[in-house]
């Protein structure tokens, strides 16, 4: 289900694993503190799959650990990442603080990006949709969870097919996979 490689990123060590999943080859890097980044990656039909020693020490176990969460979460039997580690570093403050919220929104649950611009109590929606485009670990962070003030899908750094698959696997109701899509979950109130 996976393969470990070893790369670098902005000068500092980290591991990589590849995983097929059901939404296709994802890849994560992990250092030391904990996962850095997932993507999204297509693959190619017969593509070699290569193999090569684990990053800095102690990626390896948060590799693992996320690729573990991503299993149970896809066999739906996961509802938080909250546990798993993750490292940030280089995220600007405002950055963090909107990531630490989206890790707060529970599966099955949506947020439009006023709420959460009113949750933290700083920026504007645009603001807060340019933190939450730039959020390096999709799913784990999850950022699917944040649909337009009027209810519809909006975008998604993995593609509109991802984010509706992700939030109807998480019981959201979600009637197509364009921005102008609607979203009708339980946990939304867009007061209309």
């Amino acid at each position: 289900m996976n393969d470990a490689d070893s790369a670098s990123g902005s000068g500092s060590a980290s591991g990589s694993l590849r995983l097929d999943t059901l939404l296709g080859w994802m890849e994560l890097r992990a250092s030391a503190q904990g996962i850095t980044e997932l993507r999204f990656q297509e693959r190619m039909v017969g593509e070699p799959r290569t193999s090569s020693p684990a990053g800095p020490e102690g990626s390896q176990a948060h590799l693992e650990m996320a690729a573990a969460f991503l299993k149970a979460y896809f066999d739906g039997h996961v509802s938080s990442f909250a546990s798993l580690p993750m490292d940030l570093t280089g995220a600007t403050p405002y950055h963090a603080r909107v990531w630490a919220a989206l890790r707060r929104i529970l599966p099955g649950e949506v947020r439009t990006y006023g709420d959460l611009t009113r949750e933290l109590g700083e920026g504007s929606p645009r603001a807060l949709g340019q933190a939450v485009g730039a959020n390096p670990i999709p799913i784990l962070i999850p950022c699917h969870r944040v649909v337009r003030m009027d209810g519809t899908l909006g975008g998604y750094s993995g593609g509109l097919r991802r984010k509706a698959f992700l939030l109807r696997h998480e019981g959201v109701d979600v009637s197509g996979e364009r921005e102008d899509s609607r979203v009708v979950p339980g946990g939304l109130n867009l007061g209309l």
